[in-house]
């Protein structure tokens, strides 16, 4: 990889979300080992990951990521394992 090619470029898009998800889980720990409660670390995260969509995509492609979410919670596709 050049200096030029963009971080992350040469890495498998599946790769890249379980990396991104093992730093999110160990982050969501050391927030939870400090007291931080669960609903408070998943609005910061949600919240910090809007910012970083609508700062690098735009405002419309953050919404119908948000507009997706609705169907995506009732089909159960982001129920904790085995709850749905």
């Amino acid at each position: 990889m050049s200096d030029a090619d963009p971080p992350g470029e040469r890495v498998p898009a599946a790769r890249q979300q379980e990396i991104a998800l093992d730093h999110m889980l160990t982050a969501w720990r050391a927030a939870l080992d400090q007291g931080v409660v669960p609903e408070t670390i998943a609005a910061v995260a949600i919240a910090t990951g809007f910012t970083e969509l609508v700062g690098k995509l735009g405002e419309d492609a953050a919404i119908e990521v948000a507009e997706r979410l609705p169907e995506q919670i009732r089909s159960g596709a982001l129920s904790p394992r085995g709850t749905h």
